[in-house]
């Protein structure tokens, strides 16, 4: 997990300095990052909303609990029967907490921990998307460009 977020950190840094050094001539592309500023702003300020960052945490770590005593008998016969997968014979009472062993207890307080992480991350990642916008118009416009070409031939 750590490593994941020392990559999505270390690519958020690349990436808008690469985005920045390409040449963008495509109207369409300038228009389209116009557009998404506002939008990926206000994703920005809610993903790095602290408030925001702790109750998203809270929830999904509440959500964890409740699928940790999902009970998974059923799913396991269900994976047999649609075939191609030998799925281990389990009880019928057997939850996804009993799977995952003394680890289990863990879970949800690590992921209430950890997703205001991932959040803020996130929110600084939305900047490296707004600065690729002209470059997705772009690439957007030269695979219209190709398939009206394709089908011309």
């Amino acid at each position: 997990m750590r490593s994941l977020l020392f990559a999505a950190a270390a690519l958020s840094l690349a990436m808008p300095a690469h985005a920045q050094e390409a040449e963008v001539d495509d109207t369409e592309g300038a228009a389209m990052a116009e557009e998404q500023v506002e939008p990926m702003d206000n994703l920005r300020d809610r993903l790095s909303d602290p408030a925001e960052q702790e109750r998203m945490g809270a929830m999904l770590g509440a959500m964890s609990e409740v699928l940790l005593d999902m009970p998974i008998g059923p799913l396991f016969a269900a994976m047999e029967r649609a075939g191609g997968v030998d799925a281990p014979e389990v009880d019928n009472n057997a939850t996804l907490r009993d799977m995952a062993g003394a680890d289990a207890e863990n879970i949800s307080a690590e992921i209430a921990d950890k997703v205001p992480q991932m959040m803020g991350v996130m929110g600084e990642m939305t900047d490296v998307f707004a600065a690729m916008a002209p470059l997705r118009g772009q690439m957007a416009g030269q695979m219209r460009e190709r398939v009206e070409a394709a089908e011309v031939d």
